[in-house]
């Protein structure tokens, strides 16, 4: 074999390990851009759990609008041996609700609902403190929350906004604030709707995009009112918002000049809280049905392998 074909023979091997370590470093990456995103690898916590027991049921929803929804109850030990209980909703998979070991009597409490709901923008995440009181009973196995959950305050998260992440007291002012927003917006929704709740994340946004955001969706989807003439527009986040709608619409019998949800719909923060945080929405307008949900009845549970 002369030297030519050997050199030509090197430059293709190099240029095959080139392009292999390229490609691994790439689905590297992305893997990781992914788990970020997803909030996996946020704190390394996930790996320092121990799932022991078990369970599953369902229940009458009423926050779904009235199905039987699935729950899922793990029974976990942290590094340090202190068990707990966690509660998935079905439904509600961005979230779950960290509750303490049950006693002797099986007497429990929640502590903290645990968040993390995702976009094409990046995700949210939130711890966010809770009270109440339930019972688990180990055979046959149920449990039932004796009151509603309340909802504390968020005492800690973090934010990925695209190539940006928050954390620490940033991530908590932002978080916190949002909040605010979004339980003002629920709040309106419901009366609104007369509490109409939907099974799904994706019919609660076909239904509400057009109604809060006419201007984002398609021309035969916006109310007939939206368009008026004479109507007074103002431009934000790239976007021109119609005033008069926004005044037509958010006003109601308590509140006929709602400026803060005004404010919030013309300047287009309330498009970057629905981009951005529409899960969060769908769980803080499903919320109070959700814990009326979990007390009403004792859930049925069969053990799992």
């Amino acid at each position: 074999m002369n030297k030519t074909c050997i050199k030509k023979i090197y430059a293709v091997k190099k240029l095959l390990l080139f392009s292999l370590f390229a490609f691994l470093a790439v689905l590297l990456s992305a893997c990781i851009t992914a788990a970020e995103k997803a909030g996996q690898i946020t704190e390394g916590s996930f790996f320092e759990e121990k799932t022991l027991r078990r369970w599953q049921g369902s229940f009458q929803m009423e926050a779904i609008g009235g199905a039987r929804g699935g729950i899922e109850v793990l029974e976990k030990q942290d590094r340090k041996g202190t068990l707990f209980l966690i509660l998935i909703l079905d439904n509600f998979p961005w979230m779950e609700i960290r509750c303490s070991a049950p006693l002797e009597n099986g007497s429990f409490y929640p502590v903290r609902l645990h968040y993390l709901g995702g976009s094409n923008s990046g995700w949210n995440e939130y711890e966010l403190e809770l009270s109440g009181a339930a019972y688990f009973t180990p055979s046959p196995p149920s449990l039932r929350f004796l009151s509603p959950p309340e909802t504390v305050q968020i005492s800690g998260g973090k934010i990925r906004l695209r190539d940006s992440t928050f954390t620490g007291t940033e991530a908590l002012t932002r978080l916190r604030n949002r909040r605010e927003r979004i339980i003002a917006l629920a709040e309106w929704m419901r009366g609104y709707s007369q509490n109409r709740m939907f099974r799904t994340e994706e019919y609660f946004n076909a239904y509400w995009q057009p109604i809060l955001l006419p201007e984002t969706v398609s021309k035969k989807k916006r109310p007939v009112k939206w368009e008026k003439e004479g109507a007074e527009w103002i431009r934000g986040e790239g976007i021109n918002w119609n005033k008069t709608y926004t005044s037509f619409l958010l006003q109601t019998a308590e509140n006929p000049r709602n400026s803060e949800l005004e404010t919030l719909r013309n300047s287009g923060a309330m498009l970057r809280d629905w981009e951005e945080a529409v899960q969060w929405i769908y769980t803080e307008y499903a919320w109070e049905k959700i814990g009326e949900d979990l007390s009403r009845e004792e859930i049925s549970l069969k053990q799992k392998r």
